[in-house]
């Protein structure tokens, strides 16, 4: 004996596309390090990344040359937490509401009235929360429900020596007038000298650093140095080649880096535009509908050795 199921009605499924990828990419940080060319896709697990360290001797020449110098392999691990998403919508609960008037005729909805404008807006908060758990990211917070699934660069590079901490002790306050821009000058001036001529190096802060480096900058008559004319926190350092960059994820944290984006690694298992959340009608339950979406997610980093951070108070 055997299920016959053949008259039973299936689930209804409607694509969105491009849901979850366009998610991931719209996170500031992680669009930054994908145009580095270091957004690794299709990472379902723990994944080692092999790096290679040449240090050649150079010595005379002649036929009896003696073997010198190392080439040293070693790698790096990148994990990924795995999240999802669920929502439960029933239409009926709109009939009572404004938005009645959107709905079908009858009594019997076989799609979501508002479904675009939920979409949109599930999609723009997700880009800000993976922003922020790239940063702000502590496995120990297991009672905050958008921080906690791994460990962001904030709290990697706090914990790792080779990191350059050029933080003054007691720090100084963020809110007091002209402190923005010490923080910012006693950062340009410990960049690693490895780095400071890449062109992926940059100086990245919370857009409330960049505001009041720019009002520190208007205070002291450097009216030059201007942002860009499109969104906070694009403009270069005062006498520097390096650009300061103002980032949704360190926003709030008092905490700003330089670092070379190629440096940085964001590891996902979404590989292509295609991915979607899914829209399921229930079989019995005609008007209730679930969306839904399970995607991974984690970074790491190469040299800490070739990053310096700065926090205020």
């Amino acid at each position: 004996m055997a299920y016959n199921v053949a008259s039973i009605t299936g689930y209804t499924k409607e694509e969105v596309a491009p849901v979850l990828y366009d998610m991931i990419l719209g996170a500031k940080t992680a669009e930054l390090i994908d145009k580095a060319g270091n957004l690794l896709v299709g990472i379902k697990d723990e994944t080692k990344l092999p790096m290679i360290a040449a240090d050649p001797t150079i010595q005379a020449d002649s036929c009896d040359l003696t073997a010198t110098g190392d080439v040293v392999l070693t790698q790096m691990t990148i994990d990924v937490a795995k999240m999802a998403i669920m929502e439960t919508l029933c239409e009926k609960d709109l009939e009572t509401t404004v938005y009645r008037l959107k709905l079908k005729n009858g009594s019997n909805y076989d799609s979501i009235t508002l479904r675009d404008e939920i979409v949109g807006e599930l999609t723009r908060q997700l880009k800000l929360k993976m922003e922020k758990l790239i940063w702000q990211g502590d496995t120990s917070l297991t009672g905050n429900a958008n921080l906690k699934w791994f460990d962001g660069f904030i709290k990697l590079w706090k914990a790792d020596g080779n990191v350059e901490n050029v933080t003054p002790s007691p720090k100084i306050a963020l809110a007091t007038s002209g402190n923005a821009r010490t923080g910012i000058k006693t950062l340009y001036s410990n960049i690693p000298l490895e780095i400071i001529n890449e062109p992926d190096t940059w100086i990245m802060a919370g857009l409330d650093v960049v505001r009041n480096y720019q009002n520190d900058l208007a205070a002291a008559n450097l009216y030059h140095i201007s942002g860009s004319a499109n969104e906070i926190g694009t403009l270069p350092v005062e006498n520097s080649h390096i650009n300061l960059i103002g980032i949704p994820g360190l926003t709030g944290t008092k905490f700003a880096c330089a670092v070379n984006l190629k440096n940085l690694y964001v590891a996902t298992d979404l590989a292509n535009e295609e991915e979607n959340i899914s829209i399921d009608q229930d079989p019995i339950k005609k008007s209730k509908f679930y969306m839904q979406a399970a995607w991974k997610l984690g970074v790491s980093y190469a040299y800490g050795s070739k990053i310096a951070i700065y926090e205020w108070s």
